[in-house]
């Protein structure tokens, strides 16, 4: 294993065989349940996302789809077109577009869109971005795409800060050694596995990250929208919106360097204040080797 793209200390890059598995980027992710009457808001924040996926974008997979394919000139250049009718069991609405050099390194943009019907499949859908490192400096950029894309999903809850990004279609022993790495020294990075993870947050929220969103279904669970505003003081701020809140903890991402004792304060406060609504176990996630292991990372805040 080798590994490159240095930040804090730390290489954020893992290689195996000529070929990156991991990395840490920014990512912005959404978890969906009732989203039929939304698919022209769902083709807005594609849209939206759009100019950041197309110049970097190398391949594509669809739903229907076996394998991935190489994008070529006019790939991308038709409308996104969802389908009106509830889909048969077990199959649904995806759409994949990766990076990387070849279809199996994991690039620095990433974009998931999956639409199922929850009732049937008990899954989230998604609408997930990942994004290169840098963008974890331009806070106001990506604050403002996070809220741009809250105001257009309809999500039950969302993320956005510092996570892991691998090949979700494919296992690999040195990408989860390296997550495991990262994680360990850095509170502030979120263990992401998208696929994984739509199978728990139907009726929890994922975690915290930087910005943590969920709807007013879960807010009333904490009491109503103004008793969570009241639990959180400055410098976190609260965004409301038509069906949900957006919590800010702080000006920027953190890190959360171990090493370096980084202040988390501001991300323990909002984890305290979520923690009825938030996912405590039963999952196993990159960088973890069993439900255990990961239940107790996703107490790191406590």
């Amino acid at each position: 294993m080798t590994q490159g793209r240095q930040q804090s200390g730390m290489a954020f890059e893992a290689q195996d065989t000529g070929h990156i598995v991991a990395r840490v980027g920014v990512s912005i992710t959404f978890f969906m349940k009732d989203w039929r009457g939304s698919e022209a808001n769902i083709v807005a924040a594609y849209q939206r996302v759009r100019p950041l996926i197309e110049e970097q974008a190398r391949w594509y997979r669809t739903g229907s789809m076996r394998g991935i394919s190489k994008i070529r000139k006019g790939t991308l250049d038709g409308p996104l077109v969802l389908t009106q009718t509830p889909p048969p069991k077990g199959a649904h609405f995806a759409l994949t577009l990766m990076s990387g050099e070849t279809d199996e390194d994991v690039g620095p943009v990433t974009f998931f869109l999956s639409l199922l019907d929850s009732a049937v499949e008990n899954e989230a859908s998604v609408f997930h971005i990942a994004l290169p490192l840098d963008w974890a400096k331009k806070p106001d950029a990506l604050r403002v795409l996070f809220l741009d894309l809250a105001r257009l999903l309809p999500f039950r809850s969302g993320l956005s800060g510092y996570a892991t990004q691998v090949h979700e279609g494919r296992a690999d022993p040195t990408a989860d050694e390296a997550c495991r790495v990262w994680l360990r020294r850095y509170l502030g990075i979120d263990s992401m596995h998208v696929i994984v993870v739509t199978e728990y947050v139907l009726n929890a929220i994922k975690g915290v990250n930087w910005l943590t969103a969920f709807d007013k279904t879960f807010a009333d669970k904490l009491g109503g929208l103004p008793k969570v505003k009241k639990s959180l003081r400055a410098p976190i701020t609260v965004h409301e919106l038509e069906h949900g809140l957006v919590i800010q903890a702080g000006p920027r991402p953190l890190l959360g360097d171990t090493y370096e004792n980084e202040e988390m304060s501001l991300y323990k406060a909002v984890d305290g204040a979520i923690r009825p609504i938030r996912l405590h176990d039963d999952v196993v996630l990159p960088g973890f080797q069993d439900e255990d292991e990961t239940a107790e990372w996703m107490t790191r805040f406590k």
